[in-house]
């Protein structure tokens, strides 16, 4: 028999969860030298690649409640109208099985082709917060799974610290969800599909 997780013991999941993930951010964040605040190069166009470790949740109202830990990363284009703002954007995933191209009935992962825009409310430092909104895909090479998608968003928080030159090293704490959609065909029916997800990274961004 399965038991399916209610509202109220998610909401809890999700408070716990951030918490865990927000506090190493904050640490690293405040451990920034005074000297990395300044950011003086902030112009043009500018491209990042990100490696993290976070919690996804997937559901549907057919298939059980799971939460798991799994691998990110992203990478992130675009360009910078002023200096409070960057705009471009972002494919980014989570893995919940590794892929074997040996094996094609292996493999599960949940991404993300996103519009975003990074807003720096102090100009001339590094701290920013990120928005955005875009596809979501579900993948599963697993026989009888089925793949799907539909629409994600994203918010976050993160800092630019500048280690020389054009390169910034940059923590940055996301929280991304939405709707991966519906699959309907003569094998089974899933609806209304969907993910939430927290993670934690550090990028390497060019500017």
């Amino acid at each position: 028999m399965q038991l399916h997780m209610g509202r109220g013991d998610r909401d809890m999941n999700h408070a716990r969860h951030a918490r865990r993930l927000v506090l190493p951010v904050l640490v690293l964040l405040a451990a920034a030298p005074g000297r990395a605040q300044a950011e003086p190069g902030r112009h043009g166009f500018w491209a990042g690649a990100q490696l993290g470790y976070g919690s996804l949740e997937v559901s549907s109202d057919q298939e059980p409640f799971r939460q798991q830990g799994v691998f990110a990363m992203s990478f992130r284009l675009g360009f910078t109208p002023r200096r409070g703002l960057r705009l471009g954007a972002e494919l980014n995933g989570w893995l919940l099985e590794a892929f074997d191209p040996n094996d094609p009935a292996i493999g599960e992962s949940v991404s993300q082709a996103l519009v975003i825009a990074q807003i720096y409310p102090w100009p001339t430092r590094g701290w920013f917060l990120k928005a955005g909104a875009g596809r979501a895909m579900y993948t599963n090479h697993h026989p009888l799974a089925f793949d799907s998608d539909g629409w994600g968003t994203t918010v976050g928080a993160g800092f630019d610290w500048s280690v020389g030159g054009r390169i910034s090293l940059t923590p940055l704490l996301s929280c991304s969800q939405g709707s991966l959609g519906d699959v309907a065909n003569q094998l089974t029916t899933i609806e209304n599909r969907r993910y939430h997800v927290f993670d934690i990274g550090v990028a390497l961004t060019w500017r």
